[in-house]
């Protein structure tokens, strides 16, 4: 079980939700999300990874803390990220520690994997029911943001901050060399947008892969990622839509109303 504890908590309100995501790529982008839609409130993140667990049983689950943004003494708002090391253990992860957060408080849990490799536009509603499969309906709600096909499709369509990996790349450099427009069509539909970031990066003689994300996700316009890409991306609609909602809480709900059984006639608790 996840040791999720802060000295602090329980000496002031506190809000409290909580990300798992299937790795080093999503985590940072959720963080770098969390910081700027929190201002200007004070918020305390706190990053894990878990590692082992798989069904051989030959490596234990552990998790271990990774990284504490704390902004002021104050907080009002705690952020959990934990990255599960691989899509296929962001479900796993939530169902053993879903009973464990809501006891300890949280409103909500977000897990986000990307649909590819193992599923696509097609075969995505089969993915839908195994991630809303036994989903504890009387804990917290889950709620479950899939990227299609990759996160990197995010990136792609964010296309004004290519000139800031290099002023050489633009949306047009890239449709005259690569034949399409990041400004213009689906980044989603493609079939490997992390390859496709790679090949817009090497016209500026730059490169792309996980261990560069933190660059691509500092490059990004945040007020883009907020106000104009969900208008074309509807799954990051969602995870904007959520994350401005948990720090805008309605002033007459107190925190930690999950804490109290959800009735059995309630709306489900896992939303994809």
């Amino acid at each position: 079980m996840m040791k999720d504890t802060i000295s602090r908590i329980g000496e002031s309100t506190m809000y409290k939700i909580a990300f798992f995501v299937e790795g080093k790529t999503e985590m940072l982008l959720i963080e770098r999300m969390i910081e700027q839609f929190a201002r200007p409130n004070p918020v305390y993140i706190k990053m894990m990874e878990a590692r082992g667990g798989g069904k051989d049983g030959r490596v234990p689950l552990s998790y271990k803390a990774i990284g504490i943004t704390k902004q002021q003494n104050n907080e009002q708002f705690y952020v959990l990220i934990c990255d599960c090391g691989g899509e296929d253990n962001v479900k796993p992860r939530i169902d053993e520690e879903h009973k464990n957060l809501h006891e300890q408080g949280y409103e909500l849990i977000i897990g986000i994997r990307d649909v590819r490799p193992k599923f696509g536009i097609a075969t995505l509603p089969s993915l839908k029911v195994i991630m809303n499969t036994a989903i504890d309906k009387n804990l917290i709600p889950v709620r479950f943001i899939l990227p299609l096909a990759e996160v990197e499709a995010w990136f792609l369509s964010e296309h004004t901050h290519f000139p800031r990996i290099h002023p050489s790349i633009t949306a047009q450099t890239i449709s005259q060399t690569l034949g399409f427009n990041p400004a213009a069509d689906d980044m989603t539909i493609r079939s490997n947008p992390a390859d496709d970031l790679d090949d817009c990066y090497r016209i500026g003689n730059r490169a792309y892969n996980k261990s560069k994300a933190k660059r691509t996700i500092n490059a990004l316009d945040m007020n883009e990622v907020r106000a104009n890409l969900p208008n074309r991306i509807p799954e990051l609609k969602k995870l904007v839509k959520t994350v401005e909602n948990f720090f805008n809480p309605p002033p007459t709900v107190p925190p930690q109303v999950a804490l109290q059984p959800v009735a059995s006639n309630a709306q489900p608790a896992a939303e994809v």
